[in-house]
């Protein structure tokens, strides 16, 4: 076609034409790739919050609430209109609860033209119109000075939020359905915690008085990176956080556990030094069942010492089931 037009109507207009087809071409290709590169609910990905039997249960039931988003590569005209189209969709669908939060991810996004600008529009006014709360998270600065100039407001305090990643969208959006629906309050029981975890037994108030009862305040530390594992601790209330301390220096946070939460028993069944520090980030009361006293239960009281074991067992069923429904997302 190139080689005709030059020989009929000239070089320059062969050369346009041939920029056309190529432009033509490349932007039909790129259409075809997907714009989605994960997408996941509330119930498929949690944050990395550890939270009580009630609050996981209800998160299980009701997760389908939140949708996350993860997008891929240039986001353009040909590719802008299938997120909206999937926002638009998950909004009508009627075989999942009421959608309250989508979370947008850009970390895989290298840019956008204003065609996408205009797409991102749409989504502010559809989760206006149907009161959704909107999550953009790793923004480059570009793109949200381009959202911003387009009159979009962003803010934690706005209907559209920019967060830092996924985790910490998921765990506002968390926070939100349990604060709504869950008396988290009325659970500060540890005996409330164990019997949601493992059902009734007229022995848990005797496994409790086997333990050790501490009183924390924000800063202390629980559990120091790197020590010998000979306890495990369980959250009656308040919250702990979990970090990784890098060879370069750099503190890194992996969780955060609320009440309800058991901590340390994967070094202590393993038998291996501690892999982080867990540092108290409020007023908490924190139960300790030592080694050596589980050691004595196993002697003495068998019953007493399946029950501790059982409790250890669901808590990382639990875990292990998030984990496996991860893996299922990420191979599909």
């Amino acid at each position: 076609g190139i080689l005709l037009t030059v020989a009929l109507v000239g070089f320059m207009e062969g050369l346009a034409l041939g920029l056309l087809v190529s432009s033509a071409l490349f932007i039909f290709k790129y259409s075809l790739l997907p714009v989605v590169r994960f997408r996941a609910t509330g119930v498929e990905q949690r944050s990395s919050v550890d939270r009580s039997p009630t609050a996981i249960k209800y998160l299980s039931e009701h997760g389908d609430a939140i949708e996350i988003i993860q997008l891929q590569g240039y986001i353009f005209f040909g590719t802008a209109d299938r997120i909206v189209n999937l926002v638009r969709r998950r909004l009508a669908a009627t075989d999942k609860p009421a959608l309250q939060f989508v979370v947008l991810d850009f970390q895989n996004v290298s840019g956008a033209d204003s065609a996408a600008i205009a797409c991102f529009m749409k989504i502010a006014r559809l989760a206006e119109d149907n009161n959704v709360s909107v999550s953009l998270t790793r923004v480059a600065a570009e793109l949200r000075h381009s959202l911003t100039v387009a009159g979009i407001e962003l803010g934690e305090n706005q209907l559209i939020n920019v967060l830092h990643d996924i985790d910490r969208a998921l765990e506002m959006a968390e926070e939100t359905l349990l604060s709504e629906h869950v008396d988290v309050d009325g659970e500060k029981s540890l005996l409330r915690h164990f019997a949601l975890a493992i059902g009734d037994h007229p022995r848990l108030p005797v496994l409790i008085d086997n333990m050790t009862r501490l009183e924390l305040q924000p800063e202390d530390v629980l559990i120091r990176q790197g020590e010998d594992a000979n306890d495990v601790f369980f959250v009656a209330s308040g919250r702990v956080r979990v970090q990784l301390t890098l060879p370069s220096g750099e503190v890194m946070r992996v969780r955060t556990m609320l009440a309800g939460a058991i901590v340390g028993e994967i070094a202590l069944y393993l038998k291996q030094p501690r892999i982080a520090d867990v540092i108290v980030d409020a007023p908490s009361e924190i139960f300790q069942l030592s080694a050596a006293n589980l050691g004595r239960m196993q002697a003495v009281d068998p019953e007493l010492a399946v029950l501790a074991h059982q409790l250890l067992a669901s808590n990382l069923s639990e875990k292990l089931a998030v984990a496996n429904k991860m893996i299922q997302l990420t191979q599909k």
